[in-house]
């Protein structure tokens, strides 16, 4: 019962701690710039597509924020760490790759074979990953970026 209970304290500190990052890779990109993550010449986004990846993450952020009817599990409260400490707060570092559709760490054919599988559709909760420019739709653009970002890993 114990090793179930540790388990599951576990499971729910990975959870939040990659919900939390999620939604500090934004502002951490913004301030260090996307050279520091890759080694991609940087690039200027338009303003539409500040707005749309800063709708992107505001998404994710509410999605979250608040508890879902649907998720049976409880919230985490009283997190402990190894050694029994409450966790006021936790930091863990976290890599993003556009184009790894497939989060395996490194964009290849793989990922263009996955986005090429859902083109056409309409981006939801099984196929999100797939839709790289966040415009609700995987399409061409989704799959030239994908093409474009080849070869990158994560360190």
């Amino acid at each position: 019962m114990k090793t179930q209970t540790n388990m599951a304290i576990k499971a729910r500190i990975i959870r939040w701690t990659s919900y939390l990052l999620l939604l500090g890779a934004g502002p951490a990109m913004a301030f260090f710039g996307a050279q520091g993550l890759t080694k991609v010449p940087p690039r200027t986004l338009t303003f539409a597509e500040r707005v749309s990846y800063q709708r992107a993450m505001e998404k994710v952020y509410w999605q979250h924020r608040i508890w879902p009817q649907e998720n049976p599990n409880p919230k985490p409260t009283n997190v402990h760490d190894s050694l029994g400490n409450t966790l006021g707060s936790a930091s863990a570092s976290v890599g993003i790759l556009v184009g790894d559709v497939l989060g395996d760490g490194s964009v290849g054919n793989r990922d263009i074979d996955n986005v090429r599988t859902h083109l056409g559709e309409q981006a939801n909760s099984s196929n999100f990953r797939n839709d790289v420019t966040v415009d609700g739709r995987i399409n061409n653009q989704d799959l030239q970026t994908v093409r474009s970002h080849r070869g990158e890993s994560l360190p």
